[in-house]
């Protein structure tokens, strides 16, 4: 039988951002799709918003250039790059649930801001704690 690694795809680091973006941008599209259609109930959009990052991380797992390098644990590229990719859109659906007054202009702001300083931020600072505190990266 062979081995993950061996089934993983050889993408580009190029490919595996691009792909990587495109999930990103597709889950605030899905989560502005929600808010328009779903109305007040919070809870069925938790649950679709949810369901819809759950169904994003084989997506994920599929851009990862993770699966062939060896610095990275096995822990690492089934749970850390999700949770790297996921994490501010996650984030953002809350803070959008919560604050339902905000005008479009200063959401289209807030949208633009996190994609552009809040992805690569926390990109960073997850890389930090799979480094230091976790120790799913070793270099």
């Amino acid at each position: 039988m062979p081995k993950l690694i061996e089934l993983a795809p050889e993408l580009p680091q190029a490919v595996s951002r691009l792909g990587c973006l495109a999930i990103i941008l597709s889950l605030y599209r899905y989560k502005w799709l929600l808010s328009k259609l779903a109305g007040d109930g919070f809870r069925w959009k938790a649950f679709a918003f949810y369901l819809g990052t759950v169904v994003a991380v084989p997506y994920v797992w599929f851009f990862s250039s993770d699966w062939t390098n060896p610095q990275m644990t096995e822990a690492y590229k089934w749970a850390g790059t999700p949770i790297a990719v996921l994490t501010v859109p996650a984030i953002s659906f809350v803070i959008d649930e919560l604050r339902k007054n905000e005008s479009r202009k200063c959401r289209r702001i807030r949208v633009v801001a996190e994609i552009v300083f809040g992805v690569p931020i926390w990109c960073f600072i997850w890389g930090l704690i799979a480094v230091f505190f976790l120790e799913w990266i070793w270099i």
